[in-house]
């Protein structure tokens, strides 16, 4: 069973609960586990440990796809693919990602975010054009969902966009988002948008 709950005392939520078989609670660990094994080594932002990321990401993937949990298999994705962009290989890492945009369908949340993920990853590629289609996607869906830190990202990805293409809306899409995320911050918004935050960023390549 899933539930969610937002805007509760100037603060956003995201609220989902599960119910598991005691035979997949091992599974379950095990998915834990290895994803918060890949994240600590994506962390540590080195060509090795985050090429070894990749492997935990699968693990933790296979172990939530055993036991039926969809999210966890997109979060995983998710991770692989920011692991693939360290690394700057921008097909793999967009491979990741459609392979994840699969698991999005009743998920509108998770569609908004994983367009956004596309918009910086075609960015990353220097790709304006794409990089401007999926970040209005991404500006489309957040704003249904009234998800003001991920409409705060999604608008400063298509700045960025507007930027390489010298478009003149630049400069308003960036107040649009400064103004979102000092309005989330001042009210305590705990940042529903980014329920998978590699520490570090995903735009500089690791060493």
């Amino acid at each position: 069973m899933r539930s969610a709950a937002d805007d509760a005392d100037g603060a956003s939520f995201r609220l989902e609960l599960q119910t598991f078989s005691a035979a997949s609670v091992k599974g379950l660990r095990e998915a834990e586990a290895a994803f918060a094994a890949a994240r600590r080594s994506l962390a540590r932002r080195r060509k090795a440990p985050v090429r070894a990321s990749i492997a935990r990401f699968r693990q933790a993937g296979k172990a939530w796809a055993a036991v039926g949990d969809r999210g966890g298999e997109l979060l995983a994705l998710a991770g692989e693919s920011q692991a693939w962009l360290e690394l700057s290989d921008y097909p793999a890492a967009l491979a990741a990602l459609e392979r994840a945009r699969m698991f999005c369908a009743r998920r509108a949340f998770f569609r908004a975010w994983v367009a956004n993920l596309q918009a910086q990853l075609y960015l990353e590629r220097e790709d304006s054009k794409s990089a401007g289609r999926y970040a209005e996607e991404a500006i489309r869906q957040s704003s249904a969902l009234s998800d003001e830190w991920l409409k705060a990202d999604s608008l400063a990805d298509r700045a960025e966009s507007e930027y390489w293409r010298f478009a003149s809306a630049e400069n308003v899409d960036i107040e649009k988002a400064v103004r979102l995320s000092t309005s989330c911050s001042c009210h305590g918004d705990t940042g529903a948008g980014s329920p998978f935050a590699v520490p570090g960023s995903s735009r500089t390549n690791v060493r």
